[in-house]
């Protein structure tokens, strides 16, 4: 509440989130899915470690470290065609598509979990 991330919904014991706190949450995962994809695919840890990892993490990652991470990672795995713009995978290899965001904030608003965590 004093983040103003949830609210009290009205005639009843529920919470609700607000709009703060649905960014927060889209915020967390992409950071969550950033760090698996890091760990697993970059790093080269087991799936279980990269799972449990990402998870003890992704809260203590800031919004800035976050964009920095999500650029980091993205430099790695992409590379962009100076003569047609698109952006074409280098050796770094991962099924996280970043190449097809083209910020930061594109990834974190598109995030609704993953399928593998």
């Amino acid at each position: 509440k004093k983040k103003n991330f949830i609210e009290d919904e009205a005639d009843c014991k529920f919470v609700l989130l607000t709009k703060e706190g649905h960014e927060e949450v889209h915020r967390i995962l992409s950071s969550r899915t950033l760090l698996y994809y890091f760990l697993r695919d970059f790093v080269g840890v087991e799936d279980e470690v990269a799972k449990n990892d990402s998870c003890q993490m992704e809260h203590l990652m800031s919004a800035e470290t976050g964009a920095k991470f999500f650029q980091f990672m993205k430099d790695l795995a992409c590379s962009c065609d100076a003569t047609d713009g698109l952006h074409k995978k280098t050796k770094y290899k991962t099924s996280l598509d970043l190449c097809s965001y083209l910020t930061a904030d594109e990834f974190i608003h598109q995030q609704k979990g993953d399928a593998h965590l």
